[in-house]
C-alpha cells in the first residue's frame, strides 16, 4: 500500500517525466518516458482502488 507521501513524490515525478516528454524529439527516449509514465498512472490507479476497509 502506498502512503500519502509516496502517492506524492508518484504525483510528482508523473508530471516531471510529462514535461519531459512534450520537449523530448528522441523517438526512443520519448517511447520509454510514456511507458514510465503509464506505469507510475497504472500504480495509483490500483492505490485508489485498494482502500482499506
Amino acid at each position: 500500500m502506498l502512503d500519502n507521501y509516496e502517492i506524492f513524490l508518484f504525483h510528482r515525478e508523473v508530471k516531471g517525466l510529462i514535461a519531459d516528454y512534450n520537449k523530448c524529439k528522441d523517438l526512443a527516449i520519448k517511447n520509454e518516458l510514456y511507458y514510465q509514465i503509464i506505469l507510475l498512472k497504472k500504480a495509483l490507479k490500483y492505490k485508489r482502488n485498494k482502500v482499506p476497509r
